[in-house]
């Protein structure tokens, strides 16, 4: 934990994934500080592959800004919305470091209404893993136990039940490693 002035920062976790969706369950990191006494009013997230995108990277970021699916873009008729404009797989991309620290940064305001669907959907969360183990120990079958819920194909590779998985998701490889 750093003390800058009267201000208390705390590094909690660090994910070098990309920028996902906001969920209800980041709230929850707020929690662990107000037990000790530490009031806390924000998050700041950083998606690390962000400050440095691979060829990969780059075209997700054009396909989020084609598609309206990231609510970080570049200004219209910058440099670096014509580089994601005329980018090709395989092309090396030199956005900016104002349009790289745009995307990697994501401050969470964390509010008494914030930290109850937080609160309740980390507990919907565990209520559901919890039936789950139990309905497994019960059947003695996986997958009769565990509905498959996973929609991102980068998540769903990584999970141990996607070798047997009936529904994964689409563009998931059982037999690919991986990344």
């Amino acid at each position: 934990m750093w003390f800058i002035r009267k201000f208390a920062f705390h590094v909690a976790d660090g994910k070098p994934r990309e920028r996902p969706h906001h969920r209800p369950l980041r709230p929850t990191r707020r929690l662990t500080l107000d037990e000790v006494g530490k009031p806390v009013a924000a998050g700041i997230l950083i998606y690390v592959n962000e400050l440095a995108p691979s060829s990969a990277d780059v075209g997700r970021i054009q396909h989020e800004v084609n598609n309206n699916l990231t609510d970080v873009r570049p200004l219209e008729g910058s440099p670096d919305d014509y580089q994601l404009q005329a980018w090709t797989p395989g092309a090396q991309a030199q956005l900016s470091d104002e349009f790289r620290l745009r995307r990697a940064l994501r401050v969470i305001s964390v509010t008494p209404d914030s930290k109850a669907a937080a609160t309740t959907a980390f507990d919907n969360l565990v209520s559901e893993i919890e039936s789950n183990v139990l309905r497994e120990a019960t059947l003695g079958h996986i997958g009769q136990a565990w509905a498959p819920t996973c929609r991102d194909s980068k998540t769903c590779v990584a999970c141990d039940f996607l070798a047997f998985c009936p529904r994964p998701a689409d563009g998931a490889d059982p037999d690919a490693p991986p990344e």
